[in-house]
């Protein structure tokens, strides 16, 4: 279950910093 929120949590970051780099290259 551990693995799974880690998992979760890393792709919530990842997607957040791609949305970031998206808007500041607008």
């Amino acid at each position: 279950m551990q693995e799974s929120s880690r998992g979760m949590e890393k792709k919530i970051l990842f997607s957040f910093f791609f949305l970031f780099h998206k808007v500041l290259r607008l």
